[in-house]
């Protein structure tokens, strides 16, 4: 790959992961309509949110757990 290419390739695969990660936020936190748009104010759910250990509600966020601490440890650097 031309090493010109790889900011190109990395934006795209960023946001493709960050929309993939939403997806499977909103489904195992029982929120759907959290899947289009994270607030009123933002435009999406960002990786913040989408990996904090607690909802804003305080619920407890199941995405970590849904993934599994390798996962989150090994390909997001994320302690659980």
């Amino acid at each position: 790959m031309d090493v010109r290419r790889f900011a190109d390739c990395a934006i795209l695969l960023l946001t493709q992961l960050e929309a993939g990660l939403r997806k499977v936020f909103a489904t195992v936190n029982a929120c759907p309509s959290r899947l289009l748009t994270a607030e009123s104010t933002a435009l999406y759910t960002t990786f913040d949110e989408i990996l904090a250990k607690h909802l804003n509600d305080g619920k407890i966020n199941q995405l970590p757990l849904f993934l599994g601490e390798p996962a989150m440890v090994k390909y997001l650097a994320f302690p659980v």
